[in-house]
């Protein structure tokens, strides 16, 4: 099945083996010449939902094929899109949740090409009158599809949560259709919340680790919903922005003070990403903390340059500004595993949520300048667990850890980021931390690892050992280096031992 576009999702049900009824591929080819518009598109695309739901007429007995189900909601969330585009009052655009595929190292976000095709809306229209009964259709669909045994059911779910959402913010303010979109979609994340609460429980500290096991749960496969829960939970944040926190743990003895992170959810996000077996898991629930960093920034960017009035952003800012902040808390814990993971898709992850969580303290003490002196409060903290990872994931064999992480350097330290310091000096300032971390890799199991940290030693001998400046701030640790275990690279070994000499 091909998911990139909406034409090509249709043209792989007719071209399914084995084929699939008459009746779904009829719906497919009227769905080829429909338009968004067309009264035609939301009813074939029912008929698809039902069929993958509940099977077709005069064939009870034949379990119902997931194809047709997953190309309707792959429509839902196609359809979703277009609306929120024809409703938006301004052309700013915000990325989807990261669900598959390689991480693009890059700085500057470009705009993504609409491959389904709905840029093109010169002349286009809904009947309102139909979003919302359509929408309590497809939520309910969703809610009944949340543990789907098919994965890519449960992905294509995930990403129909987080576009009814961002319909639902689209339209908070315009009438009352945005407002019952709204009630729709906290309904489905209190499910998705449950779901992954109840997921947990039943997989902690038990030999079958989920109750609703068919088949291998391993550090590689799948884990059920447990996945999908945090990728509906992402998408939902990420659509939401700064409302997120208007209503999130709300009345909720969890609640953050002064903020709106539930505490629980912030919680069991933490053991997903640092003790779960599973390494989509862990990548996953790095995603929702990183949704949670952009609707901290989408708070602050509403604020008053002058003032600072709004207090929702100014509370949001503070959960990652704030040592005490039990959302900040989490993310530092989180980061000083994912950084160290030694699968590298959760090791890019956490260079992704690293490279979020730096630049947003950044840009707010860009965007209030009368903060600067509170830089040291932000940074200094967080230096010690955080720079040496940084530094030893510039050399990691993955070329997307490596490349990213040499550009997250260049963020923070090479461009003009005010008191926030140069690589070197920032490395020199914190030589103990970032010594011992590099001896601890030199012994790891993974002999990437081992020579990346080689590679990491010789460069800290090389530039701060070298640096008239700086040397004295490392010669204190020359002997915990030369306790690196001698079962690491030989070569690297004797090239970084004897830049070492030089600086004693």
């Amino acid at each position: 099945m091909d998911f990139s576009t909406t034409e090509r999702a249709l043209q792989s049900l007719q071209r399914r083996t084995p084929k699939l009824s008459s009746k779904v591929v009829s719906l497919a080819t009227t769905l080829l010449t429909s338009r968004f518009s067309d009264p035609a598109f939301l009813k074939c695309t029912k008929g698809l939902l039902e069929i993958g739901t509940n099977g077709e007429e005069g064939n009870e007995h034949a379990k119902p094929r997931w194809e047709p189900l997953a190309v309707g909601v792959h429509l839902t969330a196609s359809f979703l899109q277009h609306a929120t585009a024809l409703y938006r009052s301004d052309d700013s655009s915000t990325s989807d949740v990261y669900m598959e595929g390689p991480r693009v190292p890059t700085v500057d976000q470009e705009s993504k090409a609409d491959e389904d095709g709905t840029k093109d809306m010169a002349g286009e229209s809904i009947d309102e009158a139909e979003i919302v009964p359509f929408c309590e259709f497809v939520m309910a669909m969703c809610q009944r599809h949340l543990e789907h045994n098919e994965p890519r059911v449960r992905t294509l779910v995930a990403k129909v949560v987080g576009q009814h959402a961002k319909l639902g913010t689209t339209l908070q303010s315009q009438n009352d259709t945005g407002t019952a979109i709204i009630a729709q979609s906290v309904r489905l994340y209190n499910t998705v919340l449950l779901s992954l609460y109840e997921h947990l429980d039943s997989g902690r500290d038990t030999d079958n680790k989920s109750k609703s096991t068919e088949g291998a749960l391993d550090d590689t496969t799948g884990w059920r919903a447990l996945e999908t829960n945090l990728y509906g939970i992402g998408s939902f944040i990420q659509a939401s922005g700064a409302r997120y926190f208007e209503f999130s743990g709300h009345d909720n003895e969890n609640c953050i003070s002064g903020g709106g992170v539930d505490e629980k959810l912030l919680k069991n996000v933490e053991h997903c990403c640092v003790t779960h077996v599973n390494r989509h898991v862990r990548a996953a629930g790095i995603n929702v903390l990183e949704q949670m960093i952009h609707a901290c920034t989408a708070s602050f960017h509403k604020l008053d340059e002058a003032s600072g009035a709004n207090m929702v952003g100014r509370g949001a800012m503070d959960m990652l500004l704030l040592p005490d902040s039990k959302l900040r808390q989490t993310i530092v814990e989180v980061l000083k595993t994912a950084l160290a993971d030694n699968w590298s898709q959760v090791r890019m992850a956490g260079s992704v949520l690293c490279r979020v969580f730096f630049v947003a303290m950044l840009e707010y003490a860009e965007k209030f300048p009368n903060k600067v002196e509170d830089r040291e409060v932000w940074l200094t903290p967080v230096y010690p667990i955080l720079l040496p990872r940084m530094c030893l994931n510039r050399f990691y064999l993955a070329q997307g850890v490596k490349l990213y992480s040499h550009e997250t350097w260049r963020i923070l330290f090479d461009r003009s980021k005010g008191d926030a310091g140069a690589g070197i000096e920032s490395v020199a300032m914190n030589a103990g931390a970032v010594c011992r971390y590099y001896v601890k890799m030199a012994d790891a199991d993974n002999h990437v690892v081992r020579e990346a940290a080689c590679q990491a030693v010789a460069e800290l001998a090389n530039k701060v050992g070298r640096s008239k400046e700086y040397s004295d701030y490392l010669a204190p640790y020359v002997i915990t280096l030369l306790q690196v275990s001698p079962s690491v690279n030989y070569h690297l070994l004797l090239t970084y031992f004897s830049w070492i000499i030089d600086c004693v």
